[in-house]
């Protein structure tokens, strides 16, 4: 357990201070658009990050998490904010981990059933409206800055409605995504990055307004304007909170999403489909 400035909150029931046993390794976020479940198996030496995005994006959690040969590994972490203790829980899964379920509620969650699952999903939609409020604040404050300074249409379609579709077209939005890419710059040079929530927190969500207003949306039904539209896409956000995790832990994320990839690139945050190889010693 952690607060939200990477301080270690002693417990009991703890063994080590995981989040030191992270930075010392090479350390991935994985995406479900990645072969990592391979990869952890070929990379004992590595710390591999699931976040609740992942969780969510996997409808057999027991398999994800209770995996008979992955959970043996030790290279394999759980990382996510607890919103009520109001810290960072960080697990390694490993067959120890076994025992901190009930496995019939587990098995029942992995079918996508039961009670825990339904209040899940309400809190789920409530967060995400929460973050989907932060970023058409963080949009409306640079366009209505924008407007004034007549470096873009006026764009009182989205400040009335706060829908990515009346965002004003790609090629006018681009001096505010610039703009965005410079505040993103200039975070990332102020020293509390490293484990610190509300950094990045506040970066990711610049990320992803980023990427909004980048969008090109060749077609209406597809595209980050039309998934930040959608009433029922439960997934909206989760390539922002992959990039949330690895700006606050500093690690590079393993997948092949170009979005994702994207967004993560202006917070320079590498992305690979396979880990680089480990370079010899040339002493070796």
């Amino acid at each position: 357990m952690y607060d939200f400035t990477g301080k270690h909150i002693r417990h009991d029931f703890e063994r080590e201070d995981l989040l030191d046993v992270i930075s010392k390794r090479d350390t991935y976020v994985v995406d479900s658009n990645s072969d990592w479940k391979k990869v952890c198996m070929e990379n004992p030496d590595k710390a591999f990050i699931i976040t609740p995005a992942l969780s969510r994006e996997n409808p057999n959690t027991k398999d994800l998490i209770l995996h008979e040969k992955r959970s043996k590994l030790g290279n394999i972490f759980s990382f996510g904010i607890d919103a009520n203790l109001r810290c960072i829980l960080i697990d390694r899964i490993d067959e120890a981990f076994h025992y901190a379920f009930d496995n019939a509620k587990l098995t029942e969650a992995s079918r996508g059933k039961g009670e825990t699952v339904a209040k899940q999903k309400a809190e789920m939609w409530n967060a995400i409206e929460v973050e989907k409020q932060k970023i058409r604040d963080i949009i409306r404050e640079m366009l209505a800055r924008m407007t004034e300074l007549g470096k873009v249409p006026i764009g009182t379609a989205f400040i009335n409605s706060g829908r990515g579709a009346d965002l004003p077209p790609y090629k006018e939005t681009q001096v505010m995504a610039d703009a965005f890419k410079t505040i993103i710059k200039q975070l990332q040079l102020a020293p509390e990055s490293k484990h610190h929530v509300s950094k990045s927190q506040k970066l990711g969500l610049l990320c992803y307004a980023t990427l909004l207003l980048e969008d090109k949306q060749e077609r209406k039904d597809e595209g980050t304007r039309f998934e930040f539209d959608c009433p029922q896409y439960e997934h909206v956000f989760g390539d922002m909170y992959i990039v949330q995790a690895a700006i606050y832990l500093q690690a590079r994320i393993l997948t092949r999403d170009k979005k994702l990839q994207q967004m993560a690139g202006y917070a320079d945050v590498k992305c690979f489909h396979l880990p680089p190889p480990i370079k010899a010693s040339p002493h070796n």
